[in-house]
């Protein structure tokens, strides 16, 4: 028994486990639940990190953190109550030698100043690196801190141009990919490598009893190892170069996984779709629009979600605004529909509910 705190889980986990297939509806809001005023369980507040260090490399202050979130929360439809043993997408980037800086909100990187095709070596991953131990090390005391109550979230520790870009330097990157290619190629089969030795060992730590996990950004839940992938750089190259150097490691990452969805950064890298549609182990992709354009339950991006969905793929829509989701459902229909209601209101959320009990299955 597991996900004790939130009191439908069984029927999200079955809306889970047929959305997977293509067949239902799941309805969530960006985030592990609604906050509340007061805490619904007992649950002692560790209060604000000292500093940053304490914020990001303390594991202890960080379950405790996330325990108080966790009580905090409501979780109705298919909201997961899921901890964070990490910020970032790009966590794998400090394991393979980028330096990590620190902001209240964001982790950057700072790349490696002597890597390239002229001065090279091995990315491999190292069980002694320090990013490695913070991690995995809050990871542990997460899963520990949480006994069974919510989940703890895996790290999204994606790999692919994006850890190349940020251990390399995304100028330098954009360089290499004309003029060494073939140093390219071996470097994102390397950091493939370092991946899959990386995220299984982080799955053993978090992974519930009958083998299901969560992937905490994008809050997805699968009945087995689940993993995020993307590739943010794709919205600097061209399709051709998404196809040469982003595809064949993405495919390699989806075979690696039981469940996959990937997220697809804005406008910018729409020209990736296609090529990712044609990726038979990818499960569900994601588009986030961005600023200064449609928010992403707007009409303007129907054909999209349609598009994806004839293709045989899971669809998540973000950033829809709540009178927005019944046009949303009847265009492009709830099968195979995850929707991320920009929602953090009980009284509101009501409404939702009402809202979306026709398109369940």
């Amino acid at each position: 028994m597991y996900c004790t705190w939130k009191d439908n889980w069984e029927e999200t986990q079955k809306n889970f486990l047929k959305w997977w297939k293509r067949e239902a509806l799941i309805v969530a809001n960006w985030g592990s639940g609604i906050p509340l005023d007061a805490p619904l369980r007992a649950a002692d507040n560790p209060g604000p990190p000292a500093d940053l260090n304490q914020k990001y490399r303390d594991p202890q202050w960080i379950a405790a953190s996330e325990h108080y979130k966790q009580a905090c929360l409501a979780t109705p439809l298919d909201m997961l109550p899921i901890a964070f043993p990490d910020i970032g997408t790009v966590s794998l980037a400090p394991m393979l030698g980028a330096t990590p800086s620190f902001g209240e909100e964001n982790i950057w990187y700072e790349h490696v100043a002597d890597f390239g095709p002229e001065s090279d070596r091995t990315l491999k991953f190292d069980p002694e690196n320090e990013w490695w131990k913070i991690i995995s090390g809050s990871a542990r005391a997460v899963k520990k801190t949480s006994a069974g109550r919510y989940f703890t979230g895996l790290p999204a520790v994606c790999p692919n141009l994006d850890v190349l870009a940020e251990v390399r330097g995304a100028e330098n990157l954009m360089m290499d990919l004309i003029l060494a290619p073939d140093w390219v190629h071996a470097k994102l089969d390397e950091i493939q490598n370092a991946f899959e030795e990386i995220y299984t060992g982080l799955y053993d730590i978090v992974k519930e009893d009958d083998g299901s996990s969560v992937m905490g950004y994008f809050m997805v839940w699968a009945p087995g190892t689940v993993c995020l992938a993307q590739c943010d750089t794709a919205a600097m190259i061209s399709p051709d170069m998404f196809s040469d150097f982003v595809v064949p490691y993405l495919r390699r990452q989806c075979d690696y996984q039981d469940y996959s969805i990937y997220h697809v950064d804005g406008p910018m890298a729409l020209h990736s779709v296609d090529a990712l549609l044609e990726i038979d182990s990818l499960d569900a992709l994601e588009y986030t629009p961005g600023p200064n354009v449609p928010g992403g339950g707007d009409p303007h991006w129907f054909d999209l979600y349609k598009k994806i969905k004839n293709a045989g793929k899971c669809v998540q829509v973000v950033e829809v605004m709540p009178d927005e989701i019944v046009p949303l459902l009847d265009e492009i229909g709830p099968e195979g529909t995850y929707v991320q209601v920009n929602c953090y209101d009980m009284k509101e959320m009501e409404k939702v509910i009402r809202a979306v009990e026709p398109y369940r299955s």
